[in-house]
């Protein structure tokens, strides 16, 4: 029954598995064909922050219904990275969705919504108004939330705080690393989770003690761990871990260089089954001094592609260009002999225009380029490509029209210099 795809009742399954005693959580699974089980979205949203239910009276305790008694929501909850997961993305949703002035200002407006209906609405059904008012509901209920968050918070290890945010620095930039008293904060550099699979300090991980200098490019990911907090009355797992916080340094930026864009090939010949499509590639550089380990390195976007040590190139030497392409067989076919080829890219670069994005192996942004179809009018469907004037420019040129122009001849040129 699962397999079907569509809307699942939570309340079927139990009844399909034989824990008809277990109808405690109402929600909403859903499978998308060929895709693993989702749960949601919630439902039953009457019984909930500090309603009239009973159940949701106290902010202050993890347990405020059966739920944690449901055999699938247990099982869930014992596994440590489950809960993990969960603690990561209340911190993160703490400082953005769930802030205080941000949950209390979406009360407001949603209250005030219905503000001049209200009156109307309860001299129809006389509902109690607790306070004796439409707007001492409306406290309640965010007086409410601001325990909540509270009890919430205080149960957790907080996430620490980077002294800087990342970008472009120089050698010897020196980063501090603030955490929660009591807590330890533990670090890497190569952009790895400090925390362990269930729950343990990872071999990669450093215990942070002073200023960091950051010497070469660096992806810094930290956690702060404290023993002493424990999730108490609630999940059956717990974690000492907060939440990590993380940022890339730039020292030396990658001398990758995107040189050519075919993104609106020629049509295939008469009788081909090929589309245009499948004839457009992305030619790289590498424009620096010294060999470049591919590996990690991920174009985004309008197109995506990740390097892999399984790609079929990993090293580029310097000077040496590499390519990327939407159809092999079909760029093959009409460049027979051409150049390296890395693999097939997914997606389809949009003729009209499109954004393509660099990112290194530490997650630097190399380059990020939004062409547009005016950029060369004959680059569009007439069987030229766009290429990079000037080879000796900085990365970040390549994003600028005046950077680029048309190719030379029909075809561009994949694989070398045009």
């Amino acid at each position: 029954y699962i397999n079907v795809p569509g809307w699942i009742d939570y309340h079927v399954l139990e009844v399909l598995s034989g824990n008809v005693d277990a109808l405690v959580l109402s929600a909403y699974f859903h499978k998308p064909r060929n895709g693993a089980l989702n749960f949601g979205p919630h439902w039953d949203f009457d019984r909930a922050l500090g309603s009239t239910d009973g159940r949701d009276a106290n902010p202050r305790m993890w347990n405020t219904g059966p739920f944690f008694g449901a055999t699938w929501w247990s099982r869930l909850f014992t596994d440590p990275d489950f809960w993990q997961a969960w603690v990561d993305r209340w911190q993160e949703l703490r400082e953005t969705h769930f802030a205080l002035t941000n949950l209390h200002g979406l009360v407001d407006r949603l209250a005030d919504e219905v503000r001049q209906a209200q009156p109307r609405e309860y001299a129809k059904w006389r509902v109690v108004l607790r306070g004796g008012s439409y707007q001492s509901e409306v406290n309640l209920m965010k007086n409410w939330l601001s325990n909540r968050v509270d009890f919430i918070d205080r149960q957790l290890t907080q996430p620490p705080r980077l002294g800087s945010h990342g970008g472009r620095v120089e050698p010897g930039h020196m980063l501090t690393i603030a955490g929660p008293t009591g807590a330890t904060i533990y670090y890497t550099m190569d952009g790895t989770d400090p925390r362990a699979p269930q729950g343990g300090v990872s071999a990669n991980a450093r215990v942070y003690s002073g200023p960091i200098a950051i010497d070469s490019n660096a992806r810094v990911v930290a956690r702060a761990r404290d023993p002493n907090k424990r999730q108490t009355g609630g999940p059956p797992s717990s974690t000492p871990w907060s939440r990590p916080v993380a940022a890339t340094f730039v020292v030396n930026l990658p001398q990758l260089l995107l040189t050519e864009i075919m993104f609106h090939p020629a049509p295939a010949p008469l009788g081909a089954t090929n589309s245009s499509a499948d004839f457009e590639f992305l030619e790289l550089k590498n424009a620096g001094d010294t060999p470049i380990a591919l590996p990690g390195f991920t174009i985004t976007n309008g197109i995506q592609f990740t390097f892999t040590t399984n790609s079929d190139v990993t090293l580029l030497d310097p000077g040496d260009r590499v390519l990327l392409v939407k159809n092999r067989a079909a760029f093959q076919a009409r460049y027979p002999g051409t150049g390296q080829i890395a693999g097939e890219f997914t997606g389809s670069l949009d003729n009209a225009g499109d954004r393509i994005t660099l990112y290194g192996p530490l997650g630097e942004l190399v380059w990020d380029i939004v062409y547009g179809d005016a950029w060369a009018p004959l680059a569009d469907g007439f069987g030229f490509s766009l290429v990079l004037a000037d080879e000796s420019v900085a990365p970040e040129q390549v994003s600028e029209q005046s950077s680029w122009r048309l190719s030379a001849v029909v075809g561009g040129s994949p694989g070398m210099a045009d």
